[in-house]
């Protein structure tokens, strides 16, 4: 019988540059030792760098808003949640349109691991897990070249470019 809770770990950090999906939900031990992923990731949120995340928050907010404006009958917190997973792709990845198949991908691991860590054995996650997999060539390949153009660019709006200063994640460019 497959692990899936490790199977899904696993697979969804691939790409160091997104990993907060799950960083989160891990054991302890799991994170490196003194916690040091949670606190490589964290060196992206640090008090001075929140004015550059600022649009992309007031972006994610206004669009809930407008969209339960346009439909009142749509149901607030399916909104949020996938408003708040298209903010998640933009402070990681920067505020781009993303491939429909990225989102999608995110989203299936999202409501995989809302649940954790019971909810792996339910057969709704396991179905967003397996569907998740099947695209997780073409995601990290998408993630890879964000990372580059973030760096490129010199995106300060994204954690990715924060963590390329603090050497997180130089090993991908």
């Amino acid at each position: 019988m497959i692990d899936m809770k490790k199977h899904m770990i696993d697979h969804s950090l691939t790409c160091q540059s997104v990993s907060v999906y799950l960083l989160f939900a891990q054991n302890h031990e799991d994170r490196g030792s003194n916690n040091e992923r949670k606190r490589q990731y964290m060196t992206a949120l640090t008090c001075d760098k929140m004015q550059f995340y600022v649009p992309q928050i007031q972006d994610a907010l206004n669009d809930t808003i407008e969209t339960l404006r346009a439909d009142p009958e749509t149901p607030l917190l399916s909104t949020w949640a996938y408003n708040l997973d298209i903010l998640s792709l933009d402070l990681h990845l920067g505020n781009v349109t993303h491939p429909q198949y990225v989102i999608d991908y995110v989203q299936r691991l999202n409501n995989a691991t809302s649940s954790l860590p019971t909810g792996c054995g339910d057969l709704e996650s396991k179905e967003n897990i397996e569907k998740a997999l099947c695209e997780v060539e073409h995601v990290e390949a998408y993630f890879h070249e964000r990372v580059k153009a973030i760096i490129a660019d010199k995106d300060q709006s994204t954690f990715v470019f924060w963590w390329y200063q603090v050497s997180v994640i130089k090993y991908m460019v």
